[in-house]
C-alpha cells in the first residue's frame, strides 16, 4: 500500500478471512508479498499455475513490480 510503512498481514481459515496492520518495515526491508499455505498433500502445481496466472498481463510498472516477479514455491 503506496506510503504506508506498515506491513499487513492477512489470515484466511476455511471460509473466514481478517486483516491487520503488523509491525512497521524498516528501511532495509525490501517490500515483498508472502503468502504461506498450510495443508497435507496441497496440490502444488495448482498453485503455482493460479499464482503465475494472477501475475500474466500485469502491467510491471503500474504495480511496482520488478521485472523478475514470479510465483514461487518454497517447500
Amino acid at each position: 500500500m503506496t506510503g504506508i510503512n506498515r506491513r499487513m498481514v492477512v489470515q484466511g481459515v476455511h471460509l473466514m478471512l481478517g486483516a491487520e496492520p503488523g509491525k512497521p518495515g524498516t528501511a532495509a526491508e525490501k517490500p515483498s508479498t508472502k503468502m504461506v499455505f498450510i495443508g497435507r498433500k496441497l496440490p502444488q502445481e495448482i498453485f503455482t499455475r493460479g499464482l503465475e496466472q494472477c501475475l500474466a498481463g500485469v502491467s510491471s510498472k503500474q504495480h511496482g513490480l520488478g521485472k523478475d516477479a514470479r510465483a514461487r514455491i518454497d517447500s
